[in-house]
């Protein structure tokens, strides 16, 4: 037990029969000394670790939207926190054919091989558009919210119920006073890190294995292009193995979707079943994933219909082509002509496409993030690329670049067997930074708003998001076993029927216009 906290407990049960202020001051001596003591274990213990680092300010801005900008500019700081990886893997340098070691991170013409550019290509240009009927969540019929398919095996069930993408592997490390958005404050989080932590410095006792550190999108771009843009990040390149996180380009794929999406299939059939409701530009995670399972509950219902009408219309669309062509040779027309089932054509196809394509992948994605199946997650991944190379909105050209580089970063590393390709075959669902996302929400709920701009309440606050965890597993441990908090499909499945109405709604004057 590396990271204990059994004193928080009696620190709770006793808070009642002390003074306010002595219970504080007692707890802020607890949370000094968990980070002592996790601090001491990043020196001591071998085992693999996994770094995270994010702004601190948008956990608030997302939570409170009313929040002053002077607050929200004295709030630009960076939260720190690692996971102990539940895989005991040996984190040396693996040694290279030329009697060296290979890179965490390989130099530009390695990695921007022509050969492993066509093979990203290839792999990317083989999936077909019709991915709905091998879909995973179609396959497993997953109708969970938040997506989480149910287990088919003994080994698949303990995963699953590890959920290794919430806070258990997870321990807050300190709310540093930089802003990691920023160029200045990246160098400083990263020379922070790289104290804790050892890379890139010779006279370390870690020297010679390699670290973990992984962030959201904007962050993994900034990182990359200063490990890259400039020769002294050399020997950091040689020890930082760079990950994505997971999560986030699951959840940036729904608001891609709906915004590829809205104005000519989504909003009418939200409006439909309810048109009293507002719809949010960006509508919450939440609400987005039960709404795309309704759209693949119903796509059964409207797939057979949908296929005829586009055969129809295809038909009359070429036949109003071929007697165009037929009146131009006879002279009976000169230059071209608008052909009135084209734009019906592209619309219903448009809308195959997003109950044959878009909402498959995003689904599989979601859910096989969460199973042991990294083979087949890994292809759910590339996929997920795909949608984001067809989407054209203005976030999308981010995941594009950054989703692309670490699929190139992947492909080196299991090339090579390096550690992290051990990890993540083992337990690809750790990876998600959907934890910190987490305890930067608790954190957010659970901080006065007299002391959100305070840096040592924060960080005593951020101490205590774990403890708390502890103390709530602990009493979950002698109570009946309760499963997490969640919503099943079939609770709401008029919604299904009252979706088939309104996607027929739609259809029905372009199918027999």
């Amino acid at each position: 037990m590396g990271f204990s906290y059994f004193r928080f407990p009696l620190i709770i049960c006793f808070r009642g029969l002390v003074h306010p202020v002595t219970a504080n001051r007692r707890v802020q001596i607890e949370a000094a000394f968990t980070k002592a003591s996790l601090l001491r274990s990043v020196v001591d213990d071998a085992s693999p670790r996994l770094h995270w680092i994010d702004n601190y300010a948008q956990s608030f801005a997302a939570n409170f939207i009313y929040i002053d900008k002077q607050i929200m500019r004295s709030m630009l700081w960076t939260a720190h926190g690692m996971k102990k990886l539940p895989v005991a893997v040996d984190m040396s340098w693996v040694a290279s054919a030329d009697g060296g070691f290979i890179p965490a991170l390989p130099g530009l013409p390695d990695l921007l091989r022509k050969q492993k550019l066509d093979l990203i290509f290839n792999n990317i240009a083989s999936y077909n558009r019709f991915q709905y009927i091998d879909s995973f969540s179609v396959e497993r019929h997953v109708m969970r919210i938040p997506l989480k398919p149910s287990a088919t095996s003994l080994e698949e069930k303990r995963h699953l119920d590890v959920s290794s993408d919430g806070l258990r592997y997870f321990f807050p490390v300190e709310i540093y006073p930089d802003n990691v958005t920023s160029s200045l404050g990246l160098l400083t989080v990263l020379r922070r890190l790289q104290h804790l932590e050892g890379f890139g410095i010779p006279n370390n006792p870690r020297f010679g294995s390699y670290s973990l550190l992984h962030a959201d999108v904007a962050i993994f771009w900034q990182i990359l292009r200063l490990l890259y843009c400039y020769s002294g990040m050399a020997p950091l390149r040689q020890d930082l193995i760079l990950c994505l996180g997971l999560w986030h380009p699951y959840m940036y794929a729904h608001i891609a979707v709906w915004n590829e999406f809205r104005q000519t299939f989504l909003a009418p059939a939200f409006f439909a079943l309810f048109p009293k409701q507002k719809l949010m530009k960006r509508p919450r995670l939440t609400h987005s994933s039960t709404f795309f399972t309704w759209l693949r509950l119903a796509y059964a219902g409207i797939q057979h219909p949908l296929r005829t009408a586009l055969d129809s219309i295809r038909q009359k669309m070429i036949a109003v082509e071929i007697q165009h062509i037929h009146d131009i040779r006879q002279g009976k027309v000169v230059g071209k002509i608008t052909n009135p089932f084209r734009h019906i054509y592209i619309h219903l196809l448009n809308l195959q496409t997003l109950f044959e394509f878009f909402v498959p992948v995003v689904q599989d994605y979601g859910s096989l993030l969460k199973t042991n199946d990294f083979p087949r997650f890994k292809m759910a991944f590339h996929k997920l690329l795909l949608l984001f190379i067809l989407c054209q909105s203005k976030g999308c050209a981010d995941y594009q670049r950054t989703m692309f580089v670490f699929a190139l970063l992947l492909q080196f590393w299991e090339e090579n067997n390096l550690p992290i390709a051990a990890l993540l075959s083992a337990n690809h669902t750790v990876f998600s930074e959907e934890s910190g996302e987490i305890a930067l929400s608790v954190l957010a709920r659970g901080t006065p708003a007299s002391s959100r701009a305070d840096i040592d309440k924060i960080n005593h606050s951020w101490q205590m998001v774990r403890m708390r965890y502890d103390f709530h597993t602990d009493l979950k441990n002698q109570s009946l076993p309760q499963e997490k908090k969640h919503h099943l499909i079939r609770t709401f499945f008029r919604y299904t029927f009252l979706f088939v109405i309104s996607i027929g709604t739609l259809l029905t004057p372009l199918c027999f216009r």
